[in-house]
């Protein structure tokens, strides 16, 4: 509204001049900006307010400090203090996975530039590192197959936690590493050799390519089982088996898995967490599982793992893009909180079936 107003002489005044509002003080804003320089805290700060994250409280000065009485934090200080809070009261219980979680403007790959990036890392970037062989072989003895149901237990667990690299996984990458996706090297050179394949016979891929990594490679010092473990014990059999404290133990930890799944409060769906939506590769993960220290895991990751990091990649486990709304900050951050009740008991299983690798804990 235009609010500057000639006023005619008295004789001439009518009555809708009167009503003329007076001009505004350039001085009075004319909406709320909240202060600071990262366009994606403030809305993410907002919805956090909307959702009860950030409250009054939040807003007071930490200190005493003359300083500080008088400054107010701004929206990314307070982004950061509100998260780190919460994250450290819902990580405390964890012993074995050490993640950090953060927010980060992943500018060249945000296909929605308005919604912040929620990643997941390796605290320190230390992946802890486990090892099978002994604990599984000790359950396998007690029962012939207990320990391939415990470890297919935990297989499954995985799917509702950030990816980590256990035995199946890295079979994965030894197949799209080394065999192209096929299932062993034999069926990979076949594909190259004949009619449609680049080479005439399998001695001269050979002598052009050299030996490739194979699947008696990968299995020299492990079951073939380790990678596609299945329930094979039913449970009473296994209660029936089970003699000693670890087994016993185990059996419970297994248990409290399968509650949680199905309680109804667990809502977490698998690979809800675990999948990462921008386009690098991320190159960690929760944790390095293996059969032992001698098997070819360790070779397959550092192989395939060194490819990946030669193009766009990311150190984090994870990356979800999350709308700056109570609704979605809400989805998500519920989600996190089963993803860590998961990982609780995961952790369960895994101290009594894995002992940390030498060096590695």
């Amino acid at each position: 509204m235009d609010a500057t107003v000639q006023c005619p002489a008295p004789a001439a005044m009518n009555f809708r001049s009167c009503l003329a509002l007076p001009e505004l003080s350039p001085r009075i804003p004319l909406q709320y900006v909240i202060p600071g320089k990262q366009h994606i805290a403030a809305p993410f700060a907002m919805a956090l307010i909307e959702y009860g994250m950030i409250t009054d409280h939040d807003f007071q000065p930490k200190d005493s400090t003359l300083m500080e009485l008088f400054r107010e934090p701004d929206e990314k200080e307070l982004v950061e203090r509100t998260l780190t809070s919460w994250w450290q009261r819902k990580n405390k219980d964890l012993k074995i996975f050490h993640w950090d979680l953060h927010i980060q403007n992943l500018e060249a790959w945000q296909s929605d530039s308005d919604k912040p990036w929620f990643v997941i890392s390796v605290a320190k970037s230390l992946v802890p590192q486990r090892t099978l062989a002994r604990p599984i072989e000790e359950l396998e003895r007690e029962c012939a197959g207990f320990g391939q149901t415990a470890l297919a237990v935990l297989n499954d667990a995985f799917r509702y936690l950030p990816e980590a690299w256990i035995p199946s996984r890295v079979f994965d990458l030894a197949q799209m590493y080394y065999w192209g996706g096929c299932n062993n090297e034999e069926d990979y050179i076949a594909e190259h050799i004949g009619t449609y394949g680049d080479f005439a016979t399998r001695e001269e891929f050979i002598e052009a390519c050299g030996e490739p990594f194979s699947r008696a490679d990968f299995f020299r010092h492990a079951p073939e089982w380790m990678v596609n473990a299945e329930r094979t014990c039913s449970r009473s059999k296994l209660e029936r088996a089970a003699s000693s404290p670890l087994g016993k133990n185990v059996i419970a930890a297994c248990d409290a898995i399968h509650s949680l799944v199905t309680s109804k409060e667990f809502h977490l769906n698998p690979y809800d967490v675990g999948t990462h939506s921008s386009q690098l590769d991320c190159v960690l993960a929760s944790l390095f599982l293996r059969w032992s220290e001698d098997d070819a895991c360790g070779q397959v990751l550092d192989d395939a793992v060194n490819d990946m990091m030669q193009g766009e990649s990311i150190d984090a486990i994870v990356t979800s893009q999350v709308a700056p709304t109570p609704a979605a900050l809400k989805k998500y951050l519920t989600d996190i909180e089963q993803m860590l009740q998961m990982a609780l008991a995961v952790e369960r299983l895994l101290l009594l079936i894995s002992e940390p690798a030498t060096g590695a804990d």
